[in-house]
């Protein structure tokens, strides 16, 4: 669920920001940090969020947390 320390739960699809609880699967989605695509999941089991498709070195999505 968490992108290097931060929740992914706001994607950018058709230049509209869109909540991962709010997006329909098979949708396109980006990162609103560096524009690369991220596919939405969603369980049982954890809160709605998105992830990357592949993983990229720098992303400003993608902090530690640790300030």
């Amino acid at each position: 669920m968490k992108e290097g320390g931060v929740d992914l739960l706001i994607a950018n699809s058709a230049s509209r920001r869109v909540s991962a609880s709010a997006a329909v699967r098979g949708g396109d989605y980006e990162c609103p940090g560096c524009h690369e695509p991220v596919v939405l999941k969603r369980g049982r089991v954890k809160i709605a969020h998105f992830s990357h498709q592949k993983k990229r070195a720098v992303c400003p999505s993608r902090r530690t947390g640790d300030g």
